[in-house]
């Protein structure tokens, strides 16, 4: 596979995500904004926070990649951030570094996936079961903490019952695949002639 192929999926695919979860981040900041300030222009002040929530673009991208979303808000707290600055317009909360960073980190690991999987000549040279088990392993267990961390959203955030749905149906579609693939890994290992 040329260098250009692999560059059109592991260089690209993080670009092409990140540079749209950072539209989409503006789009959703801007309009919450407008909401606030319409309020104050209007009642002279806000009475209650508005829920994170009204920036509905940004939720949008927080679906599409849902993986990184749930990465993000479960990381510690380590960064030295002042959380009444916004910066760039588009970032208020430490969690939102993290989820640009695992965002990035997503679809790089996709596109490298995906470079390698169309670099083999042959599609049993892919399949390598001691490896691809741990994987499998890891991605159900993310899949099914992802499916938790849908069913728990409401009790600490104030988000749209469709944005517990995605998260939800994407760590059942991780199970579910992951299984299917773990199985087939299990199979082929077992099919290996023993060693002499």
């Amino acid at each position: 596979m040329s260098i250009r192929a692999r560059l059109r999926s592991c260089f690209l695919l993080p670009l092409i995500f990140l540079l749209l979860s950072i539209i989409m981040a503006k789009i959703g900041e801007s309009y919450r904004t407008t909401i606030v300030q319409s309020v104050v222009a209007k009642y002279g002040h806000l009475a209650e926070p508005i829920p994170d929530s009204v920036a509905l673009a940004r939720f949008i991208d927080y679906a599409l990649n849902a993986p990184a979303w749930v990465a993000a808000w479960n990381m510690p707290h380590v960064l030295p951030i002042d959380e009444s600055v916004t910066h760039w317009g588009i970032m208020r909360y430490e969690a939102h570094w993290w989820y640009f960073i695992f965002v990035a980190l997503m679809w790089f690991l996709v596109g490298v996936w995906l470079d390698r999987y169309r670099s083999v000549r042959h599609p049993d040279q892919f399949h390598k079961p001691v490896y691809n088990i741990s994987i499998e392993v890891f991605l159900i267990a993310y899949g099914s903490f992802m499916s938790y961390s849908g069913f728990s959203i409401s009790e600490s955030f104030e988000y749209a019952r469709w944005f517990e749905i995605v998260v939800c149906a994407w760590g059942a579609i991780l199970v579910v695949v992951n299984l299917y693939l773990l199985l087939k890994s299990a199979s082929a290992l077992r099919s290996r002639p023993a060693m002499k």
